[in-house]
């Protein structure tokens, strides 16, 4: 009886030994796989964190964030027709005024602090009301 199970351990043994192996090289695959995805998340997260440490040295304000999502685009409209570039075909120093605020006013349609500067200017460089 004892040599039979120790025949059956043996054999046991040898097909489970050779289980064991492949499956720790497996194991030995993921841990690689996953170090270098590890690896690959750690420069997005410097990337992030560098983001991040710029943003918060800028004062935040919170009052042009709330006027721009509700007022920026009612001024945007208001000013892109008043600057736009052809109501001052045969003026060319208007016309060049006009140029440059309305790419201002299109690089700045969300920021309402920005767009009431501009509204200032246009006022004083095309004479609008």
């Amino acid at each position: 009886m004892q040599d039979t199970t120790a025949i059956i351990l043996e054999q046991s043994s040898g097909i489970s030994s050779d289980l064991w192996f492949w499956i720790a090289i497996i194991e030995f695959i993921i841990i690689l796989l996953l170090l270098f995805v590890k690896k690959g998340n750690d420069s997005r997260n410097e990337k992030f964190s560098k983001f991040k440490k710029e943003a918060l040295k800028e004062e935040v304000d919170f009052r042009n964030i709330l006027d721009s999502s509700f007022n920026a685009p009612k001024l945007y409209d208001e000013l892109k027709k008043q600057c736009h570039p052809d109501r001052y075909v045969d003026d060319a120093i208007k016309n060049k005024a006009a140029t440059e605020l309305s790419l201002e006013i299109a690089r700045n349609k969300d920021n309402i602090k920005r767009l009431k500067e501009l509204k200032e200017e246009a006022a004083i460089k095309l004479g609008i009301k």
